[in-house]
């Protein structure tokens, strides 16, 4: 099973900027040294959504959603993380590229079959 180096997902964490990124869904504006908004989760009249950019992460204060860019796109994009890392790699003009995985196809193949079954 392929799966994507840690040295691309650390990559594109680094060039990507998560009050660049927000900011093409959110409107920002700055408060002391972090950014807030109006929360793309959840429906709010008064802003309680936080963006920290020395520390790249965001966070609402109201439904509790929080995390980094990668997470961002997971959640407001409703995809994997690998199609986020995919969108991300894009956006920043970093190819991303696979690697063999040390898992056996055949038992990967059994544990969603078995999943799709419990679901």
């Amino acid at each position: 099973m392929a799966r994507i180096p840690d040295e691309i997902i650390d990559t594109i964490r680094e060039q990507a900027d998560i009050v660049d990124l927000v900011s093409d869904y959110v409107t920002l504006k700055k408060s002391g040294k972090n950014y807030q908004g109006l929360c793309p989760f959840h429906n709010e009249k008064t802003p309680s959504f936080s963006v920290a950019p020395d520390k790249q992460i965001y966070h609402c204060f109201g439904c509790g959603s929080g995390g980094n860019v990668f997470s961002f796109i997971v959640e407001h994009e409703k995809v994997t993380f690998v199609e986020a890392v995919q969108q991300l790699g894009e956006k920043y003009g970093i190819r991303v590229q696979y690697e063999a995985g040390s898992g056996s196809t055949e038992f990967f193949s059994s544990l969603y079959q078995a999943h799709h079954v419990a679901a």
